[in-house]
């Protein structure tokens, strides 16, 4: 299972305000296109390399954490 962080979609970005994703951005302690990362998980979780690969999260947040209260 993949579990992404914030991917900054057409969607998302029409939904919250500017100043609402730059704050989301700065909370993310590795820089990077998370779409490209994740495509790049989903890359290798569709390979020969992770055929022994089962029950298990991949976190692709970029060192952000998500709280729930």
């Amino acid at each position: 299972m993949i579990a992404p962080g914030f991917i900054g979609t057409e969607t998302l970005r029409g939904i919250l305000a500017p100043q609402t994703l730059e704050k989301l951005k700065q909370q993310i302690p590795l820089d990077g296109s998370a779409s490209r990362r994740s495509r790049r998980v989903v890359a290798f979780l569709a390979s020969e390399a992770a055929s022994y690969l089962n029950g298990a999260v991949l976190d692709i947040s970029g060192g952000r954490l998500e709280y729930f209260l």
